[in-house]
């Protein structure tokens, strides 16, 4: 018995093109299979196809990152060099400030505007150039500092006449230790 003749005893008539020879019989296990197989491989090129957009996206991701983790290393040396040059300024002015109460400046703050602080760097053994700048301004500004050996001479920039030693209002010491009765009394008697 032929294939068509059986296939229409089943009631399936198929087209007069498909006679005997002219198609293969393909058994459900076999297509099945292929079927399985080709559903698996849609499966894994789906996948694939997901997983190559996402690492796309990921390596868009990692270059913001990168970018995002260059400026913060940056910014954090830029603040590191801040913080140091900071630490530097706040250590000079300290040891500028304990130096000048050594050399019994009148007012701190006066000299330490005169200091030239390009002048002035840390090291190891301490602050360089501070004798110097010191030196400088004693020479131009001597009257900003204390001058004890020279109490009996007048005091530089005050009227000339007037005694450092006379309890007077010319002497920076006796205005510096004077209560303010003494201050009213010393007024008055500048007055006559």
């Amino acid at each position: 018995m032929k294939k068509s003749e059986l296939l229409k005893q089943w009631g399936i008539e198929l087209p007069e093109k498909f006679e005997d020879g002219d198609f293969d019989y393909l058994p459900k296990q076999r297509f099945d299979e292929v079927n399985n197989k080709s559903k698996q491989l849609e499966e894994n090129y789906n996948k694939l196809k997901t997983d190559f957009e996402r690492l796309g996206e990921t390596g868009a991701k990692y270059d913001d990152l990168k970018k995002q983790f260059d400026e913060m290393t940056e910014k954090m040396k830029k603040d590191e060099a801040d913080y140091k040059k900071r630490l530097q300024d706040i250590t000079i002015k300290s040891s500028i400030k304990e130096r000048l109460s050594k050399e019994k400046a009148r007012d701190n703050d006066i000299v330490m505007k005169l200091i030239n602080y390009e002048n002035i760097k840390t090291s190891d053994n301490g602050i360089l150039g501070l004798d110097e700048e010191i030196k400088r301004i004693k020479d131009s500004a001597g009257y900003l500092f204390d001058n004890s050996s020279n109490m009996n001479s007048p005091e530089p920039g005050l009227p000339t006449g007037t005694n450092a030693n006379s309890g007077d209002l010319n002497s920076w010491d006796w205005i510096n230790k004077a209560t303010p009765e003494q201050l009213s009394e010393a007024m008055k008697n500048k007055q006559k």
